[in-house]
């Protein structure tokens, strides 16, 4: 089997079965491959080779020696290495040797991962070499690491050799049976063999040598590779003999000896040259690259031959390089300037670049370093840049004038400063600058002043407008060759500040006599120098007993550290602050608040301090109590409920510029979004208000003798619910009526709206009510009447008619017993009504079964049903849940039933169907029939008790009519609606809707923990409802708009928005379903229980409560139902 035709899978199996360990790893030092033999060393934890996939070889115990690390950061850089470790075996403590080698992979001059050999040197057995020597795998992978190999024992004799059928091409068969090594050689390599291999047994290590062609039978230029094998007796029994054929390789190295040579050949020219050469082929690859362009670039010809020439010179891309073959073909040379960053630095190179003048495929480019001649004309031009703007931007006065004074040049400084134009100065002569009243001396004689070489002078010169300016005058002659001076050039330096420092230092010393504040120098920590003022702030008598004294001597003991540090720090050169303030220790041993001010200096390398000391003591009284003044109006302002805001001219335009924490539990806005966007509150004011809120506000602005005012209006707030605000306005105007600045305060309004319109609604409604009650007992007169009538004619007649048979008796005492019972019936449905109506009614909403209440209605006219022989059919699914009053309901349905009975002919047929309306989280109920129908002019007149009630059934049947106002009443105080639908002659369909029951439960919580603990005690208190939970008010609110729980349960003191503003928005909100809301909070104390009962809470408790307490709360609230 030829090496060159072993398969992918056949190399799999060697790598499994190699008698060697063999890891593969990638860039990250992370194991790819893993073959079985590497777990037999005994160096892995891991029970499978699949754990080792994927880990990192320096997280591998094995790895984890210092030098195996070092060797491996090395690997990394291309370095191959070989170690040892050392293995403690479980059984008979044998201890295992184990190599370990390592090559890495290299592409592109970058690390891509690389091998790991694992070979174990010490065994605790004796292994079977000639098994091992004879295996297929072995004999694989020995051939493919060498071109022939065969094994000897010790003394030369050759032992086992490589199979014919696996020799590579080209190379003979060799006859070794009975051979020794020797053999194959002649005398004089076989000796050097044996030398060899005494050295190896000596050692330990295997060697190498080269055996030319001519010396053994092999054919080619071989090296001759000898290793050892050691047993584990220490002890070598065997050698491997590998063959390697190096007759390619010595041709490419001739080969390359003569490229070389030609090489050296154009390093000697290109040495002698200056400029760096490269050589580019016509696809800009790098081939050749000489001493000076390595010097100029910083590149070595290893790190840029074959590379694009643009990786060193990144300004030549591709496209770049293309436009340059194509300039080269006509004009031969192409030259340019680039810049190339080197060590920080940028290098200007200018480039020659030619086609070879052979076959030209290539490119010749010379390249010179031309930073420092750029760098120098750049410097030039800097250099008369920089003298030009000195002469022009110098705050040195500046002029040059004529032998006999005239002045022909000034610089800008002195044009600016003089208050001449640059031709009034021209036209001066240098003596009209002069102050020469101000000289004590004759007439300075400038010539005579340059002549003599004098220094300089002081002198007063005279702006136009007559100021003077104290000036040290510089004079320059410019003289001609003969020395002949031609013109003088002058610099005059403005000395006018020191002049006035020296009377500044006469009025500091004034100053320092006469001012109020104490001022001290102090050198070493000691007062040097110390004025009068300061004598007397801290009680001393002369300033003797001040000076010597350390500065924390005068402060008290409570700030005596913090002041000692800032002395410190500023002896020390660190931060310290310029001024603070302490409490300061006077002579008597009272205290005073000081405010020290402190700079400092040096001069002739001794450090000084110069501080100033006031006695703020009543000052700060006075800042203490207005502190408190402030406090007490924060603490009033942030906890009442209205909002004060100002208003001031800003740049000519009111602007609110103030609005106190309150007004975000009003709006739901931070004051500062107000602030900042003066037309938001425009924005949130209601679009039906708002054209006459402003209309109404402009009013009061523009009245120049309003000076208050108020409007009261609708605004919508940040959660989107509508609020009632009143907006009270203090204007405070100048004299001519125009508006300075305004105050305000915004209150909410809602609830007292809210009161507002409910008693209106009703006035209203009383008022509906007593128009109605005469039309009511009217019509219930005359029904009450025909019933009195009936009782009254019939009790007369068996009083006067004696001798009536006895049938005849019983049927009028009959009547009379129907009539009385039709009595018994309208009043009762009368005082229903009535209580339904003044509230009185018992009404215990909670969670029902439909069709269990329905069951129980059929139930109770089912006789009345089967006289007329009709069908009673309920469609409601037996799992349908509502929230309402089981009497109240039971009442609506058996009124609807019994009137469906007596409007329907015999053999009828009556059917109660419901259907969810999902909008209105709401369930629809039907009760349908066959019956005779409702006249269209009928139908308003049902639910209404100002008209006629007495009716007549199919049968006969007898009614009042206020069964359907009853119904009426009571399906809206569940917060439902009823309609008729009729077709007459057809049958009728009665309508009404009643809400879901909810079986969700809210608590809201800001604690995890207490979220937690009581979602599990409500789950064990009312199991058949679901535990849901919001972290704070306003994510509780978004909840009940959208999940309509039964009951809501809340913390009082919450982010975001709290319980009390909770309730408060579900108060104000306009939901059809609001559910009753029990506090729990460790919050809680007596005032903020009053504050929640105002808002209709009836349950409010402090953490932690009583669970029997608790309990019965939550079913109570679960009965009732807040309905709008």
């Amino acid at each position: 089997m030829a090496v060159e035709n072993i398969s992918e899978s056949q190399i799999r199996r060697i790598f499994e079965n190699a008698p060697i360990g063999i890891l593969t790893l990638n860039s990250n030092f992370e194991i790819e491959g893993v073959n079985q033999s590497a777990l037999q060393f005994g160096i892995f934890e891991y029970e499978g080779k699949t754990n080792l996939i994927g880990k990192n070889i320096f997280t591998l115990d094995a790895f984890h020696s210092d030098e195996i690390k070092n060797d491996l950061e090395y690997f990394k850089e291309g370095i191959p290495f070989e170690t040892k470790i050392s293995v403690q075996k479980s059984f008979g403590n044998i201890e295992l040797v184990i190599v370990v080698k390592g090559t890495p992979l290299i592409i592109n001059d970058k690390f891509e991962g690389g091998i790991i050999v694992i070979e174990d040197f010490k065994t605790s057995t004796e292994s079977s070499p000639d098994k091992i020597f004879r295996s297929e795998i072995f004999n694989s992978l020995l051939s493919s690491i060498s071109d022939y190999f065969l094994i000897t024992d010790i003394y030369g004799n050759i032992k086992y050799t490589l199979p014919n059928e696996m020799l590579r091409p080209n190379h003979p068969a060799i006859k070794t049976a009975g051979k020794t090594l020797f053999d194959l050689f002649t005398d004089l390599n076989a000796n050097l063999i044996e030398q060899t291999l005494v050295e190896v047994v000596k050692d330990r290590k295997p060697r190498t040598i080269e055996l030319p062609q001519k010396e053994h039978k092999f054919g080619g230029d071989f090296a001759l590779t000898l290793i050892p094998i050691v047993e584990r007796s220490v002890k070598i029994k065997y050698f491997f003999i590998l063959f390697k054929d190096n007759s390619e390789e010595r041709e490419k190295f001739t080969n390359l000896k003569s490229e070389i040579q030609e090489l050296k050949a154009y390093r000697s020219i290109t040495s002698a040259i200056v400029d760096a050469v490269i050589r580019i082929n016509l696809k800009g690859n790098i081939t050749f690259w000489n001493d000076s362009a390595v010097e100029l670039f910083g590149f070595t010809k290893s790190q840029v031959f074959g590379k694009f020439i643009g990786n060193v010179l990144p300004e030549i891309d591709q496209i770049y390089f293309d436009n340059l073959l194509d300039n080269l073909k006509s004009s031969k040379t192409f030259k340019t300037q680039l810049k190339i960053e080197s060590n920080n630095t940028t290098k200007i190179i200018e480039m020659s670049i030619s086609l070879t003048n052979e076959d030209e495929s290539s490119l010749v480019a010379l390249c010179s370093d031309i930073t420092n001649k750029v760098n120098l004309e750049k410097e030039l031009r800097r250099s008369e840049e920089s003298f030009r703007n000195i002469v022009t931007n110098t705050r040195e006065f500046i002029c040059t004038f004529s032998v006999e004074g005239n002045i022909n040049y000034v610089n800008p400084y002195f044009v600016k400063e003089f208050g001449y134009t640059e031709e009034e100065l021209l036209n001066l002569n240098l003596m009209d600058l002069i102050d020469l009243e101000s000289m004590s001396e004759d007439i300075p004689d400038i010539q005579k002043i340059i002549e003599e070489q004098n220094e300089a002078i002081e002198l007063t010169l005279l702006k136009k407008d007559k100021e003077k300016v104290f000036v040290l005058a510089n004079f320059t002659a410019v003289s001609d060759f003969d020395g002949k001076p031609k013109y003088y050039t002058s610099v005059f330096t403005d000395i006018t500040e020191s002049k006035k420092a020296e009377n500044d230092f006469l009025m500091i010393r004034s100053v320092f006599q006469t001012s109020h504040d104490g001022i001290t120098v102090q050198k070493n920590r000691k007062y040097t120098l110390a004025n009068e003022s300061f004598v007397k702030m801290f009680g001393y008598d002369s300033v003797d007993e001040v000076l010597g004294k350390d500065p924390l001597d005068f402060v008290s003991n409570n700030d005596l550290y913090r002041v000692a540090k800032y002395i410190e720090d500023r002896e020390k050169g660190e931060e310290s602050p310029s001024k603070y303030i302490f409490n300061g220790v006077r002579k008597d041993g009272t205290t005073i608040i000081v405010e020290k001010s402190v700079k400092s200096f040096s001069s002739a390398k001794e450090f000084y301090v110069v501080a100033s000391y006031r006695d703020i003591t009543e000052q700060q009284n006075f800042l203490k109590a207005l502190a408190n003044s402030e406090e007490k109006y924060r603490n009033i302002t942030e906890n009442i409920n209205d909002s004060m805001w100002t208003a001031e001219l800003v740049d000519g335009k009111l602007k609110q510029v103030f609005y106190t924490a309150a007004i975000k539990k009003i709006t739901g806005y931070e004051g500062e979004e107000f602030i900042n966007n003066p037309k938001f509150w425009i924005k949130i004011i209601h679009p039906d208000d708002k054209k006459d809120v402003i209309r109404n506000i402009q009013r009061i602005y523009k009245d120049p003798a309003k000076s208050s005012g108020e409007v009261e209006y609708r605004i919508v707030n940040k959660s989107g619910t509508i609020v009632w605000i009143k907006n009270k306005l203090n204007i405070i105007r100048n004299r001519e009526g125009r508006i300075e600045r305004i105050y305000g305060l915004v209150s909410d309004v809602t609830l007292s709206k809210q009161s507002e319109e409910k008693i209106r609604k009703s006035t209203e409604e009383l008022k509906s009510l007593n128009e109605s009650k005469d039309r009511f007992i009217s019509i219930v007169s005359h029904d009450l009447r025909s019933p009195f009538s009936s009782i009254l004619g019939f009790t007369d007649l068996l009083l006067t008619e004696r001798d009536l048979p006895e049938d005849k008796q019983v049927q009028y005492i009959n009547f009379i017993q129907e009539s009385a019972k039709n009595m018994l019936s309208l009043v009762n449905s009368l005082l229903d009504w009535t209580r339904l109506q003044t509230g009185r009614i018992d009404f215990t909403a909670e969670k029902l079964n439909a069709s269990g209440i329905i069951n129980k209605a059929f139930q109770m006219l089912t006789g009345a049903a089967m006289q007329k022989k009709i069908e009673l059919v309920s469609e409601v699914s037996k799992d349908l849940s509502v929230h309402a009053d089981s009497n109240l309901l039971l009442q609506v349905f058996n009124n609807l039933i019994s009137n469906a009975i007596k409007f329907t002919n015999e053999g009828g047929k009556i059917t109660i169907s419901a259907k969810p309306l999902i909008d209105k989280k709401q369930i629809e109920f039907s009760v349908s029939d066959t019956g005779i129908g409702i006249k269209g002019e009928d139908i308003d007149k049902l639910f209404t008790v100002a008209t006629k009630h007495t009716t007549t059934g199919t049968a006969g049947e007898k009614g009042s009519g206020l069964g359907l106002s009853l119904c009426k009443e009571i399906v809206e105080k569940h917060g439902g609606e009823i309609s008729v639908e009729s077709q007459y002659g057809s049958g009728t369909t009665f309508k009404f809707t009643l809400p879901v029951s909810s079986t969700r439960i809210l608590l809201v919580d800001d604690s995890t923990h207490d979220r937690i603990l009581y979602s599990k005690l409500l789950k064990s208190m009312v199991p058949g409802f679901e535990i849901d939970t919001a972290a704070n008010g306003a994510e509780a609110f978004e909840k009940i708009k959208t999940n309509s729980p039964a009951l809501v349960i809340s913390d009082h003191n919450m982010p975001e928005m709290s319980g009390y503003e909770l309730v408060k928005q579900l108060k104000l909100s306009d939901l059809t379903y609001k559910p009753p809301v029990i506090i729990l909070s460790s919050d809680l104390n007596q005032s903020i229980v009053d504050d929640y009962m105002q808002l209709g809470i009836e349950y409010a408790f402090k953490k932690p409560v009583g669970l029997a307490t608790f309990k019965t709360a939550i079913e109570k609230s679960l009965q009732k139902a807040f309905v709008s």
